[in-house]
């Protein structure tokens, strides 16, 4: 008797501590479907990625986690995959046993894949697509989606060029060090407008123009998809260096509030950057809607100018502030909006309403080539110690894309329309034109230069056969059915921005002939 009553203590000892654990443990359980026809999933994969756990669905579509009691309180992911299906994630709080469920359906974003773009292809692509999630652009701490870019994908390069006109505010970027308009960008699958400037000054990417994709908040970004190899075979020649795809917050959402500050080392380039985000219900669909306002101030690590300055013989000896030059990023003030709409027609919730689209404005200020008072391109008597011409341009972006998509009879199908706009325009401050005189008026120390407008507009009707499996026949094809149409409008600019024909000039230089149109002097 004793001996079974020692054997039953040692057995509560041992395995008392697992019970009482087991008892303690949070349970997550639910119901895998699908989303069209409300089918259970066998096999679907649920998980708790920050605590390595992981389950697969019954044949009933059902499962259970068991989360250990020592991660009481915290909010996880709890996310919901299976093969050629949308994976659905929802942020859960453990406190006790909860429940649950999920119902997935086709992925209505088109995905970056390599040959095909069937659903779920994305398994079996032979060449990596790099995947930067909400988190890892977070982490960054970065304000602009060009350095977010840099900083997280391989062979992606945004330069900060300096002196180089328009180009100090739209700056390119490459891909695999290939030219800026031999990227293609889409925004949830569809195509992005370019810039309407055109990049010179022997700055990178010359000659070419590219997608402004710091007008697109940082804010509102859900994940950015980098596919570098194979892209053109696929897009065509404008994917050469190949594709980022950036697909935008939708659905509904609590409210989010970033913000983000800091200067240099150098004690310049002060930053300040906050943002909003939410997404709200309408019917059975949603808006999500962002904003971001963003004040980066200028850096400058130009050196000191040795030369002559107002007079022969006085340099290093003269009052002109050093360094008289700028080089480094320029002054800028950003508003940015999005805004993600997807409203579902019919009950079967197998055909969607979508729209998206933004709106942003950049002020720029930034300087070219400084101009010594002894310079023949100043007027002393104007600017006795030299001056720098400032560039400070305006630049609005714009862009709307509204369509219907969905499935029948295993067939996917997608009818859109899309617009987007770019203007830029150059004003010029703290310069003149020395063909003017040494008086103001004539004179003036500000100019309009013109504007440059690109304007974008593309139909897109694509039709997508079922998806064979593997082993039964080649991938399906997409039967596409696009129109596109882009121009590049000039404003004309202030006449008094460049020289007057047969104008008197200083230092004794010849007159410009009459009839015969001079460069802009600021």
């Amino acid at each position: 008797m004793s001996r079974r009553l020692a054997a039953s203590l040692l057995t509560l000892l041992v395995l008392g501590p697992a019970v009482a654990q087991a008892q303690n443990a949070i349970t997550v359980s639910g119901i895998v479907t699908t989303r069209d026809d409300g089918l259970p999933l066998p096999g679907a994969t649920v998980a708790i990625e920050s605590l390595n756990i992981a389950t697969t669905t019954d044949g009933e579509g059902r499962y259970r986690l068991e989360v250990p009691s020592s991660a009481a309180g915290q909010t996880v992911d709890l996310k919901a995959s299976f093969a050629a299906l949308n994976p659905r994630v929802v942020p859960v709080r453990l406190t006790t046993s909860l429940t649950h469920d999920f119902a997935l359906g086709l992925g209505f974003h088109e995905e970056v894949t390599v040959g095909s773009r069937a659903v779920g292809a994305e398994a079996e692509k032979a060449v990596p697509v790099d995947i930067i999630s909400a988190r890892q652009i977070e982490s960054t701490g970065l304000s602009e989606t060009m350095q977010v870019i840099q900083k997280l994908a391989p062979s992606f390069n945004f330069p900060r060029p300096t002196i180089t006109d328009g180009t100090d505010s739209v700056r390119p970027a490459t891909l695999r060090s290939l030219g800026p308009d031999q990227v293609l960008v889409l925004i949830n699958g569809k195509r992005r407008h370019t810039s309407a400037l055109v990049h010179l000054n022997g700055s990178i990417g010359r000659g070419s123009t590219g997608v402004d994709l710091n007008a697109i908040p940082v804010s509102a970004i859900e994940r950015i998809e980098v596919l570098r190899d194979g892209a053109a075979a696929q897009y065509g020649s404008d994917a050469i260096a190949g594709v980022i795809n950036i697909i935008t917050r939708s659905g509904a959402a609590p409210l989010n509030l970033t913000f983000k500050g800091g200067a240099t080392t150098h004690s310049d380039g002060g930053l300040l950057d906050g943002g909003a985000n939410y997404g709200f219900r309408i019917g059975r669909g949603a808006l999500n809607v962002t904003a971001e306002y963003r004040d980066r101030n200028a850096t400058n690590r130009a050196g000191n100018d040795p030369r002559d300055q107002i007079r022969a013989g006085d340099a290093g000896n003269n009052p002109v502030p050093q360094p008289n030059h700028h080089w480094g990023d320029a002054d800028e003030q950003d508003m940015m909006t999005f805004a993600d709409l997807t409203v579902p027609v019919g009950k079967s919730e197998t055909t969607f309403f979508y729209g998206f689209g933004g709106w942003s404005k950049r002020e720029g200020s930034h300087g070219g080539f400084y101009r010594r008072g002894l310079d023949a391109r100043n007027w002393p008597q104007i600017y006795p110690l030299g001056y720098l011409p400032l560039i400070e341009p305006s630049i609005i972006d714009s862009s709307a894309t509204l369509g219907i998509r969905g499935t029948k009879s295993q067939w996917f199908w997608d009818a859109s329309a899309q617009y987007g706009h770019n203007s830029f325009e150059f004003n010029v401050t703290n310069s003149l034109n020395v063909s003017l005189g040494p008086a103001i008026p004539p004179n003036q120390t500000s100019f309009y230069a013109g504007t440059l407008q690109f304007n974008h507009f593309l139909v897109n009707r694509p039709v997508r056969p079922p998806q064979r499996r593997r082993g039964h026949g080649a991938a399906p094809r997409e039967l596409p059915d696009r129109r596109r149409r882009a121009r590049l409008l000039r404003r004309r600019h202030q006449p008094r921005s460049v020289r007057e024909p047969g104008a008197p000039r200083r230092a004794g230089l010849p007159r410009l002939p009459s009839g015969q149109r001079g460069r802009r002097e600021p």
